[in-house]
């Protein structure tokens, strides 16, 4: 896998490309925006601490990339970590930084989305389509029933307790 380094506006910022499903990627350039198709996260941005947590030096032999996922391109300015040597992201923490997102942000957003939109007497489906809809995805982009279930999850969850 291969990880392309570009320059940017400035000499001192640089990206990093992390593979991601594509309805992750269009989820997250939603809701921080992008600038020419890079996503400039805030200064304290969990995720952009965890990308620069897990930057290391590029390997002398890189594998190549196999195309099946979407790519989306983090800035990476100065930090704890020059990018200029530490701009690497290894394979095993693409999947790390996909599952983070997933976790972290999407469906801790989804849920709360979900319990807001169902105070009240209403419609699973509808609040679905609605979350799917408010953060800029389409139904195409996402597996309506994998959002089902896990509302469902998680609404027993809270009844257990």
């Amino acid at each position: 896998m291969r990880i392309f380094i570009k320059n940017c506006r400035m000499p001192s910022e640089f990206t990093v490309d992390i593979k991601v499903d594509e309805f992750l990627k269009k989820y997250i350039e939603h809701r921080y925006g992008t600038q020419d198709g890079v996503l400039n996260l805030p200064k304290n941005s969990p995720l952009k601490k965890k990308v620069q947590l897990f930057l290391s030096k590029p390997p002398a032999n890189p594998r190549k990339d196999d195309g099946k996922k979407a790519l989306l391109t983090i800035l990476l300015p100065y930090a704890e970590k020059d990018p200029r040597v530490y701009n690497w992201l290894p394979v095993s923490c693409h999947r790390l930084i996909e599952d983070f997102i997933l976790d972290v942000y999407f469906y801790v957003d989804f849920l709360e989305f979900m319990a807001a939109s169902l105070n009240g007497p209403g419609k699973i489906q509808n609040a679905i389509y609605g979350f799917i809809e408010a953060r800029g995805l389409t139904i195409d982009d996402i597996d309506f029933e994998r959002l089902k279930k896990k509302w469902y999850r998680h609404r027993q969850a809270l009844l257990k307790t």
